[in-house]
C-alpha cells in the first residue's frame, strides 16, 4: 500500500487528565507502526502530549480532543489535533488538566523545537486546531 495515500488513524479522547497518556500512546503506537525507532517515538509522545496540553490552555471550554495521524511525504507523520466544545458537561476541577496560561507560551517553543510545519488555528467558537509533521527518522542532536 502507498502509504502517502493512507488513511488517517484517530484517536478522540475527553478534555481529562486522566486521559494525556492514552494520547502519548497513540503517538508511540503510531510511531512504532511506522518504523521510528525509540529515539523519534519519544519525540513523537511528548509532541502529541505538549500539543494536547497547549490546544486545552488556549480552546473556550473544551470537552474533548481529537488528534489525527497519518504517513506523510519523505519518511514523516503528520498529525491533526482539534478540540471539541464541551456538551454541557463539566469535568470536575480536579479531572481537568493542570495547565497554566502563564506557560502556554512554553508549550508552543517545546513544539516548535520539536515538529515541523506547526500551525495553528481557533474556530469562531473558540475551540483550536494544531497541524505539525515530525521526520521517521533520528536526526542529529546539537
Amino acid at each position: 500500500m502507498d502509504e502517502s495515500r493512507a488513511e488517517a488513524i484517530t484517536l478522540r479522547v475527553p478534555a481529562d487528565a486522566a486521559y494525556l497518556s492514552i494520547g502519548r500512546l497513540f503517538a508511540a503506537a503510531a510511531g512504532r507502526h511506522h518504523g521510528a525507532p525509540q529515539e523519534v517515538i519519544e519525540d513523537l509522545r511528548l509532541a502529541v502530549s505538549e500539543a494536547i496540553t497547549y490546544a486545552l490552555s488556549r480552546a473556550s471550554d473544551p470537552g474533548a480532543v481529537k488528534v489525527s495521524v497519518q504517513p506523510a511525504l519523505l519518511g514523516s507523520l503528520s498529525f491533526e489535533l482539534q478540540t471539541e466544545p464541551a456538551d454541557g458537561a463539566q469535568l470536575p476541577a480536579s479531572r481537568r488538566p493542570s495547565i497554566d496560561p502563564e506557560a502556554a507560551p512554553w508549550g508552543r517553543g517545546v513544539l516548535e523545537g520539536l515538529v515541523e510545519e506547526l500551525t495553528e488555528s481557533k474556530t469562531a467558537g473558540g475551540q483550536v486546531a494544531l497541524t505539525f509533521r515530525l521526520a521517521l527518522e533520528a536526526s542529529p542532536r546539537d
